[in-house]
């Protein structure tokens, strides 16, 4: 019987969570596909796909396109009390301008 390894994973864990990032050893990130989809589901937010999305505020009252998270990220773990950083293309705003939002 041999002694598991020192690094090994422990019994049953799934390395499918994470990525390695540049190929750094013990530098990982959270799949990126679990991160939108739990930012979608804590925000009510349509990350990653085409939206018409109406904004209260600032210069551009509504705009079309795909919906996705800047930076700051948020921090984890995440609260839909805190405004989420997204944009359109090259329009920046706030998830707390959002009026409304629709697929488009």
């Amino acid at each position: 019987m041999t002694a598991p390894r020192k690094n090994s994973p422990p019994a049953g864990a799934s390395q499918g969570e994470f990525l390695l990032v540049g190929g750094t050893p013990g530098r990982a990130v959270p799949d990126e596909d679990a991160l939108v989809r739990e930012i979608r589901a804590a925000w009510g937010l349509p990350i990653r796909e085409r939206a018409r999305v109406v904004l209260n505020g600032g210069d551009v009252e509504e705009i079309h396109g795909l919906l996705e998270v800047t930076e700051p990220y948020p921090d984890y773990p995440f609260d839909a009390a805190n405004p989420l950083s997204l944009r359109i293309g090259d329009v920046r705003f706030s998830s707390r301008q959002i009026r409304s939002w629709s697929l488009a």
